[in-house]
C-alpha cells in the first residue's frame, strides 16, 4: 500500500480506500505487514478532521506525497493535511505513563478525586 483510509469521520463509506504499491485505487485493509510508517489527517477549511489514515510515501515526490489529499479535496473538499511518524505519539505516551513518579500520583488520585481518572487526548486545532 502506498496510503490507506483508516477513519471516516463524515460517513463516505472510505475506510479501507487507498492506493496500492501501483498507484491503483483499492478498497482493503491495514495489515501488520504494510511498510505504514507515517499518520496523517484530513481536514476541511474550518479545521474539521474528516479522515485518518496511514501512509509510506511522505518522503516521496510530491505527486505521492500528497496523494490522499488531491482524493480527499475531489471526495469531500479538504483542504490540508496534517501527519507524524506512526507510534511516535503512543510510544511517548506509554512511556511516559510507565515512569515511576507518574505511577505514583495516579495511586493518589484515587484518595484525591471522586471519580477515576479519564484520559481525553486532545486535537491540533487550525
Amino acid at each position: 500500500m502506498r496510503w490507506i483510509i483508516t477513519a471516516d469521520h463524515i460517513g463516505t463509506n472510505s475506510h479501507g480506500v487507498g492506493d496500492d504499491e501501483n498507484g491503483k485505487r483499492v478498497q482493503t485493509f491495514v495489515t501488520a505487514g504494510d511498510p505504514l510508517s507515517y499518520d496523517f489527517r484530513l481536514y476541511d477549511d474550518d479545521g474539521n478532521l474528516y479522515y485518518e489514515g496511514r501512509t509510506n510515501d511522505i518522503n516521496e515526490d510530491e505527486e505521492r506525497a500528497f496523494a490522499p489529499l488531491d482524493w480527499a479535496r475531489h471526495m469531500a473538499g479538504c483542504t490540508y493535511m496534517t501527519y507524524r511518524q506512526h507510534g511516535l505519539h503512543n510510544a511517548a505516551f506509554e512511556a511516559h505513563h510507565a515512569q515511576a513518579y507518574t505511577q505514583a500520583v495516579y495511586r493518589q488520585y484515587e484518595d484525591w478525586l471522586a471519580a477515576p481518572v479519564e484520559i481525553v487526548f486532545m486535537q491540533p486545532v487550525a
